[in-house]
Formats: structure tokens, C-alpha cells, sequence
């Protein structure tokens, strides 16, 4: 679900301008577990587990927004924690891409939401 959302051609054209999305797939990736328990570092949440790093790899924010691991962002509070991340962790995106990122995140997760 975040992948296809993330596909999404006018997500994927703005996030690529401060982002770079790598998936750490713990079955199917050497190593994969590894990795993911160390970025994670023991904190809870299920997968999808997400984690903003800088160019040198430091931990800049993660998923777990002020209700826990938003996963996959299809609630509310889940997509606003998303949108919480880029603002926080933006460089090139201007305030007008994350406007686009919003608004299709709400297109993509509004079918999905629980009623």
C-alpha cells in the first residue's frame, strides 16, 4: 500500500528531490533483519516501519508519530504525521510540493480508512 502510494507520479517526481526511497525487505534481503533491528533500535511498531536519514545516516525523524507507527499512513492523524515528516526533513521540496504530497496522500488513503 505505501508503495503504491509512493509511485504515484506526482509523489514520486517531488520526493525525489530531497528523498530516497530504499525498502528493507527482512525475508527476502541478506541481511535484512540485521538492519532493520539496528535502525530500529527497539523501539515498537509493526511494518512498514519508516525512518528519514540524512546523507551521512543519521536518525532525522521516524514513523512513530504522537499515536505510534503510522505504517503505511491511511488515518488522519497517520497522514499528518507523514506530511509532519517531510516538513521537518525537507531541503529542496518547497512548502507548494508538500501541498501536492498531501493531497494525494488523502486521495490514495481516504478508500482505505477504517469507518
Amino acid at each position: 500500500m505505501l508503495e503504491e502510494f509512493l509511485a504515484r507520479p506526482k509523489v514520486q517526481e517531488r520526493m525525489a528531490k530531497d528523498f530516497v526511497d530504499l525498502v528493507i525487505d527482512t525475508d527476502r534481503m541478506t541481511h535484512g533483519q540485521e538492519i532493520y533491528d539496528k535502525l530500529k533500535a527497539g523501539r515498537k511498531g509493526g511494518l512498514p516501519w519508516l525512518i528519514v536519514l540524512d546523507g551521512d545516516g543519521k536518525e532525522l525523524i521516524t514513523g512513530v508519530g504522537p499515536g505510534g507507527n503510522i505504517g503505511a499512513p491511511v488515518q488522519p492523524e497517520e497522514c499528518a504525521w507523514f506530511v509532519e515528516m517531510l516538513n521537518k526533513t525537507k531541503v529542496r521540496l518547497t512548502d507548494a510540493d508538500v501541498a501536492v504530497i498531501a493531497q494525494e496522500l488523502e486521495i490514495h488513503a481516504k478508500p482505505k480508512r477504517r469507518k
